[in-house]
């Protein structure tokens, strides 16, 4: 049940090249929603526990990888600059809590989609866009 005033698609959300998410360490007292642009903010999230639950951690993380590849899209310079960023993006998001099976799980399987896939880097982005929120639904 998502908290009041809130649909559950807006619990944990993609949207505009950003990962808005509900603060779950505010919970019951407070809805606050937390808008983060950036993978490290996500990987802090994760730590922090603003998200909290299995399968949400790895939806988190599937979104932190479609943000850090939206982000690495617009600022690589080459398909090779972009893989770093992404080589750094997964590798610190897989270990914002190294335990968490469903975490590392989708952010592995975004993973494939970058190490597979032979088009740009907006054309990655907007595959791993969608790979994520398919991870949500």
């Amino acid at each position: 049940m998502p908290a009041p005033g809130l649909a559950p698609e807006d619990i944990l959300v993609l949207r505009d090249g950003a990962v808005v998410m509900l603060d779950q360490t505010r919970l019951p007292g407070e809805v606050v929603q937390v808008t983060l642009t950036s993978w490290p903010e996500v990987v802090d999230a994760i730590k922090a526990m603003v998200v909290r639950g299995a399968p949400a951690i790895g939806v988190a993380g599937a979104m932190g990888v479609a943000l850090a590849a939206h982000r690495a899209a617009a600022t690589s310079a080459s398909r090779q600059s972009f893989d770093a960023e992404m080589g750094r993006a997964i590798t610190g998001l897989r270990e914002a809590r190294p335990t968490a099976v469903n975490l590392a799980w989708a952010v592995d399987r975004l993973a494939g989609i970058v190490a597979d896939h032979e088009g740009t880097p907006d054309e990655i982005a907007a595959e791993l866009a969608d790979a994520a929120r398919a991870i949500h639904s």
